[in-house]
């Protein structure tokens, strides 16, 4: 079993930390992996996918705090989404179905790029 992300000091619960350290039973570590070894096995969809996740979150990280400097207790989280291309709309769901932690929502979309819009419409089936 893998061990909790921000138990492997590499992160802090990223998305992007996926089993620097992990541990079998009995708690002995096993050899740590490197991001460059964790990220040539996978594949070149996936990787797509994780660079546009990790470039919404920053996005959004920066919109967040201009929007707070700016606006000071009125500040929101900003839509900087897109809807993507079909053939890639398939890919994104099924990627983040499967990697939904406690259950699946329209919000997890979000965090792969697609606007809060056609989340929520194929959420509620009308896209």
């Amino acid at each position: 079993m893998r061990a909790a992300a921000a138990d492997c000091g590499n992160c802090f619960e990223s998305p992007m930390c996926k089993g620097h350290t992990s541990t079998v039973k009995g708690g002995e570590n096993t050899e740590k992996r490197t991001k460059w070894e964790t990220y040539a096995e996978m594949s070149k969809d996936e990787l797509v996918i994780r660079l546009v996740e990790a470039e919404t979150r920053h996005a959004e990280f920066v919109a967040t705090v201009e929007s707070l400097a700016r606006d000071g207790s009125r500040w929101a989280i900003p839509d900087l989404g897109e809807r993507p291309p079909a053939e890639w709309l398939e890919k994104i769901i099924a990627y983040a179905k499967a990697h939904a932690g406690d259950g699946f929502s329209y919000m997890d979309l979000t965090e792969y790029g697609v606007d809060r819009d056609t989340a929520e419409n194929l959420w509620n089936g009308e896209d």
